[in-house]
């Protein structure tokens, strides 16, 4: 491919669209956050966390990595139709997600749930137009990825969407014994783990949830947490850095 080997595209692909997935973040922050402050240390801290490469650039990267990319697009997308109205934005955010799908199954699940929070949470109009808005994206989602999802049925059936399902879900006890570890806010920067940052993580979650009344944040982590249990924190990795800036915020205010 251009002079490139396909084992060279294999491993340079995944690094490739991780970078441009930082991109995207912030892009999505940009939307989020409260101002350019908080919009700088959660960009910074995006590009430094060790699970934002971990899951994406090692072995099954090529699939995982687009899957992040494009689902953070197709958010994005979507908190732009929200503000602006306009409906191209709608259908680029659908097209997006028909990438998600056509990338990595898990992710998929995972940009579903957090699209239904975002038209649930900021959705525009009353429930109608939210549902609308829904049917829209699934609707679009569907078109884009058919070619694939189309032959996959053709040749395997449903296999390849059950066993994506069963490899994200885990059994009641490690939910619950993942969830009170505090599984949602384990990042690190280096290898080794690192307490610092989840705490920040657990400060802005309350801050979002309590102070601020900002429902989104906090509702996001837990939803892709529900649907993705087993690879948590990076099933929530977009939505906790943010509330660690949020979280690094609030414990300056307080200090300050």
């Amino acid at each position: 491919i251009f002079g490139v080997s396909v084992l060279q595209v294999v491993q340079l692909l995944p690094l490739v669209l991780n970078l441009l997935t930082i991109v995207c973040f912030v892009l999505l922050a940009s939307e989020l956050t409260r101002d350019r402050v908080e919009l700088l240390l959660c960009s910074g801290i995006f590009s430094v966390v060790f699970q934002v490469y971990q899951w994406t650039a090692k072995g099954g990267g090529l699939s995982r990595s687009p899957g992040f990319l494009f689902t953070l697009l197709s958010l994005w997308f979507l908190l732009l139709y929200q503000r602006k109205g306009a409906n191209y934005y709608l259908a680029f955010a659908a097209a997006a997600l028909g990438f998600v799908f056509m990338s990595h199954l898990e992710w998929a699940l995972i940009a579903v749930a957090s699209i239904f929070i975002f038209v649930l949470i900021k959705g525009r109009g009353g429930l109608k137009k939210r549902i609308y808005d829904l049917l829209i994206l699934g609707m679009g989602a569907a078109l884009v990825s058919l070619p694939w999802w189309g032959t996959a049925i053709c040749r395997f059936g449903i296999t390849p969407f059950a066993n994506a399902w069963n490899v994200a879900e885990i059994d009641a006890g490690q939910f619950v014994e993942k969830f009170l570890a505090g599984s949602m806010f384990s990042i690190n920067v280096l290898t080794v783990e690192d307490y610092f940052l989840p705490l920040l993580g657990m400060i802005g979650f309350i801050s979002a949830l309590f102070y601020r009344r900002n429902l989104l944040l906090p509702v996001w982590l837990l939803a892709t947490y529900l649907v993705a249990p087993k690879n948590s924190p990076i099933s929530g990795l977009a939505q906790l850095i943010i509330l660690i800036a949020i979280g690094l915020r609030s414990l300056d205010d307080i200090l300050s």
